[in-house]
């Protein structure tokens, strides 16, 4: 026992192969394990007067956190869009945790690294290099901070001091029927009013319909609207649709529109073959929104916004202050500052996991991670469309597949019933974890392939199971 009177290191020694060990010896068999009853005594009750050892405060995470994870690290976790990572990412993660840097920029390494991975980034996009950039939370503050960057320089700058008070027009935007939420709270983040978000229709997979745009914005240019951004989604959350980029490139130039494009995982369709979209058309955008912790390895919470002017996206951001004052030389000693590009200056060192997952990898080996994602969907949409207890809502376009079991009776009605008790149960029991997304009025059960190393006799056994248990439900032998 390590007893609170050890030194810290000393204590850290004893318990390093401890840890290691429980951690990664954590059951792998369920996809899923509940504990919020088990644990909530625990992570209950008032702060305690004395301080705990190291070895109970590690003991109550190793015996009440680790055995009931989110689960997303499981190869049958197929629930929204949750990423997995290896192992070893732990070390970068104990890296960062070990030096605690505060990744505000000036003359430090991670400022190098972290302007190295937005480097990586745009290198593996074909994204132009002289493109500004900063690793954020994730691809929704990325929107926010994109669409920040747009609002300043279509208003003009003055809009950063008076607001939008003094406009007669109503700035308009428009994105998707199915752009992600951050877009709309975006929207109202920025005091532009939700009312001037215009969904455009989209098609049964997802992408946007360039000809309901075009007479969405002659229709408000008549009504003295605004017509100021477009947003193009690469990948949409419910179904993994893809805007027209080049049709939505083209509209935006025509109309002088800024082109925002949240890529969030449909951007890493890049990397596979063939690309649904060129790198020529990708970079004809004004900024980009990405995520790393979807699709390439990266530990959650990290990532990306780009933005091809530099300088625009600098003025969005650039503020003073008398405790912010910049002196040549010593930490201060290099021009970059994530304030100057973000609202944070305190930052966690995301660039640490990032480069190590990135560099790790490769960029054959990134292409061959989100290829295979795409192939396994594909195989997963091949047998279920010959499956006659399953319908498909349509093929894949990357890494999202959405289906419903039709249970022993095709002609029943109650199909949503069978659905919200197929993804409980599934989950209850370990079996596997997936998403609910509501398609044309009806329930769907949605599948996202991000795990690395989800084979295709995973699914099978899993599909195997859900029929099973649908004929279970069907039959009662379920209670609710």
């Amino acid at each position: 026992m390590v007893g609170k009177e050890q030194q810290p290191m000393e204590a850290l020694s004893q318990l390093k192969d401890h840890i290691w060990k429980r951690l990664f010896a954590r059951p792998s068999d369920k996809a899923f394990r509940p504990g919020l009853r088990k644990t909530g005594q625990i992570f209950s009750g008032p702060l305690p007067k004395e301080g705990l050892s190291i070895q109970e405060v590690a003991d109550t995470l190793l015996n009440h956190l680790v055995p009931y994870p989110t689960g997303n690290q499981n190869r049958r976790f197929f629930a929204w869009l949750v990423g997995a990572t290896a192992p070893e990412m732990a070390l970068p993660e104990l890296i960062r945790g070990a030096l605690n840097i505060n990744a505000f920029g000036g003359a430090q390494a991670a400022t190098l690294l972290e302007l190295q991975v937005l480097d990586f980034i745009k290198q593996l996009l074909g994204l132009p290099k002289e493109s500004s950039g900063i690793l954020t939370s994730g691809a929704a503050e990325a929107n926010l901070l994109a669409l920040k960057v747009a609002r300043d320089h279509k208003l003009s700058s003055k809009v950063q001091k008076e607001g939008l008070f003094g406009f007669s027009q109503h700035p308009r935007w428009y994105c998707s029927e199915q752009a992600h939420q951050s877009i709309s709270q975006t929207i109202d983040s920025l005091g532009l009013g939700t009312e001037n978000l215009v969904y455009i229709a989209t098609d049964r997979s997802g992408a946007l319909q360039p000809e309901h745009l075009q007479r969405q914005l002659q229709a408000d240019r008549e009504a003295g609207h605004l017509p100021t951004g477009l947003i193009a989604t690469l990948g949409t959350p419910a179904t993994g649709g893809f805007d027209p980029l080049l049709e939505l490139a083209n509209i935006a130039e025509e109309q002088r529109l800024w082109l925002h494009v949240d890529g969030a995982f449909g951007a890493w369709a890049a990397l596979t073959k063939p690309p649904p979209f060129t790198a020529r058309q990708l970079s004809r955008a004004d900024s980009w929104a990405l995520d790393l912790h979807k699709s390439l390895g990266v530990p959650q919470g990290c990532g990306v916004l780009l933005v091809k002017q530099q300088k625009l996206h600098r003025q969005a951001f650039q503020t003073s202050a008398n405790y912010l004052t910049k002196t040549p030389g010593g930490l201060l000693g290099h021009r970059w500052f994530a304030g100057d590009y973000s609202l944070q200056s305190t930052r966690p060192a995301r660039c640490i996991g990032a480069w190590w997952a990135l560099v790790r990898q490769g960029e054959a080996g990134l292409e061959k991670r989100v290829q295979k994602g795409l192939e396994v969907a594909q195989a997963a949409y091949q047998q279920l469309e010959q499956d006659a207890d399953f319908q498909v809502y349509g093929p894949p376009q990357l890494q999202v597949l959405c289906f419903r079991a039709l249970g022993p009776s095709p002609q029943d009605t109650d199909l949503d019933w069978l659905q919200k008790r197929l993804i409980t149960e599934l989950s209850q029991q370990g079996i596997a974890v997936f998403s609910g997304v509501q398609l044309g009025g009806e329930l769907w059960m949605r599948a996202a392939f991000c795990h690395p190393d989800t084979q295709l006799r995973d699914w099978r056994a899993v599909v195997e199971a859900t029929k099973t248990l649908a004929v279970t439900l069907k039959n009662g032998a379920l209670s609710p």
